[in-house]
């Protein structure tokens, strides 16, 4: 009745809906329902506060508040009692539980103690027996142990003085091979004092070339590397050239091949670089099979340059599978050399040397170089730097005074090489034309 009441409230059916809900309340009153007769009344102050009774209103609306606050207590109190009695009841089971456990745990331990008893009998026992046995084993092995300490202590004592004669004759082999291995070093210097002594000092060079820098970087102390400058009869030859091996095989073969290149220019006076190469082919052929029947290819690669002081603009070129790099105005202009080396290789030997003619402007840069910078490993892959990677640094300081600019790239090498060894001789040059 108080839902179809709550409806016809709803529906604004005054009449109805107080007939409803007085019947409603007055059922629930009979049975002492207490929920129902808060929730009629909750209705019923909303009816009469609509048709304007406040009166009225204010009665219901009281008594929906007391019924609901009762009823709530009354449900706190069912709650509170609930939680007592299972509190209570949990108490008990949990006294019961422990009373159990001591007396299970008393139980164990007496049997735990007749056990321990039996136990230790048993023990005094064994160990009785047991240290009769162990003694009479522990006497034959201290017997036998002392044998055996006799003899290992004989023969230790004759291969220590084994290792005191055989460290004797260590240390004066050591003596010796470090000796030998000062002497092979010093003779080493030496070689690289000669090696100095036949690449461009670097007065003589900056005279020719102020505005240049030079990264020649030996992987070996001394270097299969070597770059040479000559000036003779008014024009100036300048190159970088790259040897067969390095260290001393490598630096003995550079000697050979410069010493070729200063005598063919100033005593045989060919001027024109690519006569030059052809005639250094020659030279170092018969230099190196003269006292050998086989084939030597002992040789170099080089990018040979020249111009004429009275006419410093103009550049010839020739190349042994070397090339020249020209940077203008920030891009780089690559001359490529013959792919022919300065050697003996008999499928080359119909093959001749081709120059050609640069024509220079200001602020042009050229490049000579070997291929140890391009061929060392690093970086975050452990690759080769490559030819790309030091065209981009060409380009990217270009901008930078020449000399700074070979400071850059030998931080750019240092940078990429990082903990890893130098892979070969490097020789670069730059030269910015004036």
């Amino acid at each position: 009745m108080n839902s179809i009441g709550g409806i016809y409230l709803s529906l604004k059916n005054y009449p109805l809906a107080e007939y409803f809900l007085q019947n409603a309340l007055k059922i629930a009153q009979e049975i002492s329902a207490y929920d129902n007769e808060r929730d009629t009344h909750e209705n019923l102050a909303k009816l009469y506060e609509e048709t304007k009774r406040p009166f009225l209103a204010l009665q219901s609306l009281r008594r929906y508040v007391h019924l609901k606050d009762s009823l709530s207590q009354t449900e706190n109190i069912k709650a509170f009692l609930q939680k007592e009695l299972q509190y209570n009841y949990e108490k008990q089971k949990l006294a019961d539980s422990i009373r159990n456990e001591q007396a299970l745990a008393i139980k164990n331990t007496e049997i735990a103690k007749q056990q321990a008893e039996i136990r230790a009998k048993k023990n005094e026992q064994i160990a009785l027996f047991g240290g009769l046995f162990s003694a009479l084993v522990l006497a034959s092995v201290l017997y036998n142990r002392f044998r055996v300490t006799s003899k290992q202590k004989k023969i230790i004592e004759k291969q220590k003085n084994e290792v005191e004669k055989q460290k004797g004759i260590v240390e004066a082999q050591k003596t010796e091979i470090e000796h030998k291995n000062q002497n092979i070093l010093d003779s080493i210097r030496y070689a690289q004092r000669i090696q100095n002594s036949l690449i461009p000092n670097d007065k003589e060079w900056y005279q020719i070339f102020p505005k240049s820098f030079i990264l020649y970087k030996p992987r070996d102390i001394v270097a299969g590397d070597f770059y040479w400058l000559e000036v003779h009869n008014g024009n100036v030859f300048f190159a970088v050239a790259d040897c067969t091996g390095h260290g001393v095989p490598g630096a003995m073969v550079s000697m050979v091949c410069s010493s070729a290149l200063t005598k063919i220019v100033i005593e045989e006076n060919i001027i024109q670089p690519n006569l030059i190469l052809e005639r250094a082919k020659k030279i170092v052929v018969e230099t190196f099979s003269k006292h050998s029947e086989q084939e030597v290819k002992d040789g170099m690669e080089i990018a040979l340059c020249s111009f004429s002081l009275t006419n410093p603009y103009q550049l010839f070129f020739c190349g042994a599978k070397r090339p020249l790099w020209l940077l203008r105005e920030n891009e780089i202009i690559e001359y490529d050399g013959d792919k022919i080396p300065v050697s003996q290789f008999e499928y080359h030997e119909k093959q001749a040397f081709s120059q050609s003619i640069i024509d220079l402007k200001q602020n042009d840069r050229i490049f000579l170089f070997s291929d140890g910078y391009t061929d060392q490993f690093g970086g975050e892959k452990n690759r080769k730097i490559g030819s790309k990677n030091l065209k981009n640094w060409l380009k990217e300081s270009a901008s930078m005074p020449v000399a700074e600019q070979g400071i850059w790239l030998n931080e750019k090498l240092t940078s990429w090489q990082q903990d890893e060894s130098q892979t070969d001789d490097i020789s670069l040059i730059g030269i910015e034309i004036t």
